[in-house]
């Protein structure tokens, strides 16, 4: 469960596949070519990079000073954009992330690690047609009879934790966490623009002027008897511009979970 850390390589996959190709000349610019005219991609001449310098001719006195006044826009590492988006997401603070992998280092030497591994299969879907792409992904988990972590880009999250014998999700606004001997399962879903005002573009370096995460679904299922993995994803987003369509991504992981820990209790 990536969240929306998978907004990255969307919005590159969006960028690379749904739009359109072509050199630009030393104004960031070209001419749309026919065959993406025809597809409605683009028209005329127009600029990729928002960041580009058009010529001063089309450019007047009042833009030039308003541009000059304005920040520059400071694009945040795939990393950076990664944690800024899960605390945002969260509501979490710097200080609630720190608590939390400090409280994993204290467990780690009693929990027990799970590796899930599969085939995942990745749908990217727009009005201009379907892109499947299937590559293997690991999960990790860690857990003991009284607490279970997921591991995010680098992030040991909590889902759950048990107090007086009875699990208690640890973000009962957003998802729901049942935990029995059988199986375990953690399900979220976050509806209409999750990340609230936020544009993606405004922290991640992209063509695209607007987009806006619209909603995302998840589900995981891990079966303790079998070790049988399932992994299913579902987000939509929103992007305001003229060329690239908005677009939904699906991913879908049936795989099995390992012991890959000296604590063997799962």
């Amino acid at each position: 469960m990536k969240l929306f850390f998978m907004v990255i390589a969307l919005l590159s996959m969006a960028s690379n596949s749904l739009g359109h190709g072509g050199r630009t000349d030393s104004s960031g610019g070209h001419n749309c070519s026919q065959k993406s005219v025809g597809k409605g991609l683009c028209s005329g001449y127009h600029y990729h990079n928002k960041s580009s310098i058009k010529p001063k001719t089309l450019r007047s006195k009042k833009t030039v000073v308003a541009e000059k006044r304005a920040p520059k826009e400071k694009y945040l590492s795939p990393q950076e954009a990664d944690l800024y988006m899960y605390k945002r997401l969260w509501g979490l603070q710097q200080s609630d992330i720190d608590e939390t992998q400090l409280l994993y280092t204290s467990l780690q030497r009693n929990l027990t690690l799970l590796k899930c591994e599969g085939e995942e299969e990745y749908k990217t879907t727009s009005e201009l047609g379907e892109m499947v792409k299937n590559k293997p992904r690991t999960d990790y988990f860690s857990l003991n009879d009284r607490y279970l972590f997921m591991e995010v880009e680098g992030i040991w999250m909590l889902l759950g934790k048990k107090i007086d014998d009875k699990w208690i999700n640890q973000h009962p606004k957003f998802s729901k966490l049942f935990v029995t001997d059988l199986s375990i399962k953690w399900t979220t879903t976050f509806r209409y623009r999750p990340l609230g005002d936020l544009n993606l573009s405004d922290i991640l370096d992209t063509e695209m002027e607007t987009v806006f995460v619209d909603f995302s679904n998840t589900e995981i299922t891990i079966d303790r008897q079998t070790g049988r993995y399932y992994h299913w994803e579902n987000q939509s987003f929103y992007i305001d511009s003229p060329s690239i369509p908005s677009f939904t991504n699906k991913i879908k992981l049936e795989g099995e979970c390992i012991i890959a820990s000296k604590e063997s209790k799962f």
